[in-house]
């Protein structure tokens, strides 16, 4: 080591320690919680039930697309909790984020969006900023998912409680309730035997 440490070529092996440390890390998913609550460290309940499933559960994220920075960080969060839901649930678990309406005219998309909010996810017009040093534009945000399972769906509403106007302490809040919303929906839709919800035709697809 201390022959590494004197050589002038001495990143060379530094480099190379460290690429090795980031090929280990991308092939082995480990992840330590260091927070406090274990906000990444899903409950025994949750992981008993994605374990235990017996077909696959399909959940379409709405959080897709140019959004503000509060937006994209509750995108972030959710994609960590689905990641954990997958590695428990392996196979029977599908999830998606797709910006909402995306192929659809203007007509379909009206009716996609007035369809969703139907089942209780709530579309938010917000200022995005389209271009860094440019004006804003109104677009539409939609942070809420669809969770299928056997032709039975159930909607997610990931600001239940919140006002669009997200700040720290507000997506700190959404983001403790991830779980129990995701899991809570799973686990209505696995337990119900009757439809909860209509069908959604969209594209030739239902949802």
């Amino acid at each position: 080591m201390k022959k590494l440490l004197a050589s002038k070529y001495w990143w060379i092996g530094l480099l190379a320690l460290l690429v090795l440390v980031n090929l280990a890390a991308s092939t082995f998913s480990l992840r330590a919680d260091l927070t406090a609550e274990k906000r990444y460290t899903l409950s025994a309940p949750t992981r008993k039930m994605l374990a235990g499933l017996d077909s696959q559960v399909n959940i379409t994220v709405f959080l897709e697309g140019d959004m503000p920075k509060d937006f994209k960080k509750l995108q972030n969060s959710t994609t960590r909790l689905l990641q954990e839901f997958k590695e428990i649930g392996k196979s029977k678990i599908k999830y998606v984020f797709e910006k909402p309406g995306t192929g659809l005219n203007d007509s379909a998309k009206a009716y996609f969006l007035d369809s969703i909010a139907g089942l209780g996810i709530k579309p938010y017009t917000i200022q995005a900023q389209v271009k860094e040093g440019e004006g804003t534009e109104q677009r539409q945000v939609v942070p809420g998912a669809l969770v299928s399972y056997k032709g039975r769906a159930a909607a997610v509403d990931l600001l239940a409680g919140q006002s669009s106007s997200l700040d720290e302490a507000s997506i700190n809040r959404v983001e403790a309730t991830l779980e129990y919303k995701f899991a809570s929906a799973v686990q209505k839709i696995i337990t119900d035997t009757l439809t909860i919800v209509g069908y959604l035709l969209v594209n030739g697809e239902t949802f």
